[in-house]
């Protein structure tokens, strides 16, 4: 596919660069040289964004194919152990987990009433 792009810019490079030599004599005057200049320039400015378009859409299919067929099955598999290992380890640590989260809580209920009449007293402090 990567051959497919290259080979694409190539023509392209060609087909303007043939063109531009074989399409007209060489200019006589810096005016004519200007106008050709302006007309390559405009046609370049129309075809620019359509070439480029149709570059990214291939591309983002070539990466699309790429991804669905080898890279999202590889990372799949890898995702899956890595979450099966952990998966033991939680479910072995689950008793300690749950204490913990039951000590946090208590002790978060009984610094939350500290709290909040500190910062309800620094409000009345700045009112005041």
């Amino acid at each position: 596919m990567a051959k497919k792009y290259l080979i694409f810019i190539i023509i392209i490079g060609i087909l303007i660069n043939t063109g531009l030599v074989f399409a007209q004599e060489v200019p006589a005057t810096l005016d004519q040289a200007k106008e050709t200049g302006q007309m390559v320039g405009e046609i370049v400015k129309q075809e620019s964004p359509n070439i480029f378009r149709q570059a990214w859409n291939d591309f983002s299919g070539f990466f699309k194919t790429i991804w669905n067929s080898y890279l999202f099955p590889w990372s799949k598999i890898i995702w899956n152990k890595i979450v099966s290992i952990l998966g033991k380890e939680v479910e072995q640590r689950r008793p300690e987990i749950e204490e913990e989260f039951k000590k946090e809580t208590e002790e978060m209920k009984e610094d939350i009433p500290k709290v909040t009449k500190s910062l309800w007293q620094r409000l009345k402090d700045l009112i005041d």
